[in-house]
Order: structure tokens, then sequence, then C-alpha cells
């Protein structure tokens, strides 16, 4: 095995203390640009290129970790390349200022994740935030706010999380854990958080089975591939992001209704809608995804599991899908279909992955790779198309501005909007169009409800009922409803695809649930006098 602490070249040192000094000076947690790095390179003629990928690394594909965090193929002038914990091995001023901290804080972190959940009814999510880091460690609060976010981004122990998201304006962040960081449960000096790496990888190396989440990167056989176009799309040769937990499981409910007959009480074997071919990396990984993404469905009453092991002796599931099961993927599979829906989705996550980044700035080839809907990945065409109209609201500039975009960069306005808390899409519709403002009259003893712009003749204009179906799905966690069964009513009352007559059906349903509801949650009577124009 590849040691990552073993002596190195005196050239690849250079390299790592001209990255490590510039780092420690700017002491805000960023990178050189490699631009940077290559030219004061060239003049010690050294060739900063041959260098970097001459260093040792562990592990392969996705889950590979050296020195550096993992590099393309191609590195651009602007790109920040980051060095890992691993390089303070060979920088002495990385060991002494920066691994005491990580050590530090790497105990808390595997706290965080095995404290109990505090229901059993609902799925738990271990999360690090800057703000408890903050109050669990108030003598470092530079580390903490600049340092941190990206350390762990490169670091095993906490690269598997299903969600992550940072806030520089404001110097806070967020990171999911993942059961993994149990690995390094115990590790007190550098020396034994790199024998727990090496252990950690060893165990997703392929041609060996295991039961851990998978890596980062991996084939996604069941799922359409990536379309592989020049519009910002990875290559065609290189395999997709496997979905987080949440997006796989999406797939896998709606994987499993498709099999099944509606009526039907039958158990299907995980194997039978995912098949395992091989110990091969990708099938190993989509197999621990899958059984990962079958605990949380089962944790919401969507399917009931019976467990077994199979003849490699791995856990095995048997799934059958529940009513409340049933529903949710009909609400899915419609809100697939819609046009609209995805649209806005890819409009609102544009911006807020790109807020969530450095300079606000996003690669579109990435966001591709990696962007999901419902458990489905985003075409190129929806993303492009949804970047087109960020930059037509001024909330974005395009790299280029017109032909195949690669970049996304958020304006001024565009980071007010993600500011706001709002949706992008939410937040458009607030500064382009007036609110509903109701007066409630009273015409012989009978009270209708008019508005600016709505009276009970005219009916509604369509960003009316569309601010209408927004407060509904925000009203909805308040309410004492079935919520699979009330959202699904609210996307079948929005989809303008389906019959008029079916649409005012769930509507009905949803004004019985509203009245019902009527003074124990605020909002209700507003959204109720809207409805009533819509259903007449």
């Amino acid at each position: 095995m590849t040691d990552l602490m073993a002596p190195l070249l005196d050239a690849q040192v250079t390299l790592l203390r001209t990255m490590a000094h510039e780092y420690l000076l700017r002491a805000d947690g960023t990178w050189p640009t490699w631009n940077w790095v290559v030219h004061t390179l060239d003049c010690m003629e050294l060739d900063a290129d041959q260098l970097i990928r001459s260093l040792p690394r562990i592990g392969a594909g996705g889950a590979s970790y050296g020195l550096t965090r993992g590099l393309g193929h191609h590195l651009a002038a602007g790109e920040q390349v980051s060095l890992t914990i691993a390089a303070a091995a060979h920088i002495d001023e990385l060991d002494s200022m920066i691994v005491p901290k990580f050590l530090r804080v790497l105990p808390y972190l595997v706290s965080v994740q095995r404290t109990p959940p505090a229901s059993s009814r609902q799925v738990h999510q271990p999360r690090a935030t800057s703000e408890n880091l903050l109050r669990a460690f108030p003598e470092m609060p530079d580390f903490v706010r600049n340092w941190l976010p990206s350390i762990l981004e490169g670091e095993p122990a906490t690269w598997w999380g299903s969600s992550s998201g940072r806030d520089s304006a404001q110097g806070t962040w967020y990171r999911d854990l993942s059961r993994e960081i149990r690995h390094y449960r115990g590790v007190a000096t550098l020396s034994e958080y790199m024998t727990a790496v090496a252990v950690h990888l060893a165990g997703h190396a392929p041609g060996r089975a295991s039961s851990r989440a998978p890596a980062p990167r991996s084939s996604l056989p069941h799922a359409p591939s990536r379309p592989s176009t020049e519009a910002g799309c990875p290559d065609a040769d290189t395999p997709p992001a496997l979905p987080p937990p949440e997006e796989y499981a999406l797939s896998l409910l709606t994987r499993l209704a498709g099999h099944v007959r509606p009526s039907s009480t039958d158990y299907v074997g995980l194997g039978e809608l995912f098949p395992f071919r091989s110990f091969r990396e990708a099938d190993v990984a989509v197999y621990a995804r899958s059984l990962e993404a079958a605990d949380l469905l089962c944790a919401r009453g969507q399917i009931e599991t019976v467990s077994g092991r199979d003849r490699w002796q791995r856990r095995a599931l048997e799934l059958r899908i529940t009513t409340k099961g049933l529903l949710e993927a009909r609400r899915i599979v419609q809100a697939r279909s819609n046009v609209g829906l995805r649209h806005d989705n890819a409009f609102n996550e544009l911006v807020a992955k790109a807020y969530a980044r450095a300079r606000s700035e996003l690669d579109l080839r990435e966001f591709v790779g990696t962007a999901y809907y419902l458990g489905e990945p985003h075409s190129v065409d929806t993303v492009i198309a949804a970047a087109r109209e960020l930059q037509e609201h001024g909330l974005a500039q395009l790299d280029p501005s017109d032909g195949n975009p690669k970049r996304l960069n958020l304006t001024a306005r565009g980071r007010a909007c993600a500011r706001s808390g709002m949706k992008a899409s939410d937040y458009v519709t607030s500064q382009n169009t007036p609110g509903i403002q109701f007066v409630q009259n009273n015409y012989a003893g009978s009270t209708a409800a008019q508005g600016q712009y709505v009276t009970q003749n005219t009916g509604l204009r369509p960003d009316q009922f569309a601010e209408m179906v927004r407060e509904l799905r925000r009203l909805a966690p308040a309410l004492d409803v079935d919520q699979v069964e009330f959202v699904h009513e609210v996307e079948v009352l929005a989809d303008e695809s389906l019959e008029l007559s079916e649409r005012r059906r769930a509507g009905d349903r949803v004004r019985g649930w509203l009245e019902a509801n009527q003074g124990a949650v605020g909002g209700v009577q507003t959204v109720l006098s809207v409805l009533g124009l819509f259903l007449g």
C-alpha cells in the first residue's frame, strides 16, 4: 500500500511548501490559483503540472486520497488546488498550525454523528454547523469560520455527507455527517489519522464488498446516464455521481411502485430492482446506497422490509410498498412530468449552490453532474434554460454569455436573493408582481373576497394562482392533515397538464382540509378565499 507519509523528492516538497505558505499567509482559508503556483515554480525551473501529478495517492477513483484534493484531467488557471491534512506530514507549518486544531474538532464531529436521534419516528441527519462549533471551540473562531469548511471537504472522514452549504458573507456553514466518520473514533495524532484513512479507504477499494457508504463518484446502472453534449455536460466516459441518499430513496420508491401491481402485497427483492452483478466498486456502491435508501423509506412508512442474507453473506432486503408509499410515488411521477416544476427546481438550486461557493461562482458542468430532481438527474437543456433565465432576471452572469455557458456567477441582486431566504422563483415573483391583497366586503349580508387584482367575477391571474400554490406548500407542515395526501392533492391542483375537472376535485379536498384547520393556523383564511375563486 502507498504510504502518504513516506519521504518525498525535494521538488515535490517545494511544490507543497509553496502552496502551503501562500495559504497560511492569506489566513482566510483560500488557496492560491493554479496559475500563480505554475508561474512561481517556473521561476524555480520546476514543472508544477508534472510535480502535482507525481504525488502519491491511496484508494481509487472517486475514493482516492492524497496530499492534494482530487485533480481533474485539466487544471484551469483560476482553479484553487488545495492540500489535504496528509500534506502536513511533509510541511511543518501545516503540522503546527492546522493539524492540532483539526484533531481537536474531529472527536467533536464523531460525537455529533453518534448522538442518538431524538425521535424514533423521524429520519435523523446528524449535522455539523459553524454556530455549534463556535460554541464548542470559542477560542478559535477564525479557524472554524474560514479554514474548517474547505478542510472538511477534502477529508475522507467528512466526504460522505449528503448535503453541505456555506454562506461566506455571513461566515456560516453546515455539513451533514455520515456513519463513515465512525472510522476515526479515538484518533489523536496525525499518524493515527493517516492509518485510519488508509484502513477506511481500503474498505472502498474495487474487489471488496462493503456495507459502508459508497464512494462519492461511481456508476449508476439503473438510472439514465447523463446526456453528453457540448453544453457544459461532463464527458461521456466520466461516471456520474451517485445520488445522495435522499434522491436515491425517491428513485427506489418510484422504481418499486412501477415494479408491482397497485393491489399487490408481494415482497420484491432489492436485487430484482438493482441487480448486483459483481464486486466491482460501482456495483458495491450502488448496493450499499440502495440499502441506505430503503432504510430511509422504511422509516417514513412508505415501504415495509424483511431482512436476510444473500449468498455473499451481505445484508439482503425484500421490499413491499405501502399505501402511503404508492401515494408518494404517484406524486413524484406526476411532479417529474411537470416541466415547469422541474425548471423551477433547477432555477432555485442554481442560486443556492452558487451562493454556497466562494465568490458565488458555479461550474455548470459540475452542477449538471450532481443535480437531481426527485431522484432523476436534471437534463443539460433544463439547467442551461434555467441559467439563462437567471441571467435575464439580472440574478446571474454566464460565461460565456452566448453559446454554451460553462460557468455561472451570481450578481449583487442574485446574492441578495440568496440572502433573502426565499426560493429564487418566489423572489423574482415578489419583485415583479404585487402580492394578493384581500378585502372582505359585505353586500346585503353576503361576504365576498375582493382584492386589488382579484374579484369574485374575474378569477385568478396565473401568477396569483402560482402564489396560492406556493402558500399551500408552505402551510402544509403546520396543518393537522395527512401530509402525503395533502401534498399529493396540492400537486394535482397545481398541474396544468391535467383535466380541469380532476384539478377541481383535488381543490375541493384541499379546501376541506383547510376549513378543518381554520383558526388553528394563520393564513388559512386568505388561501381559502383565493382557492374559492379557482373552484368557483
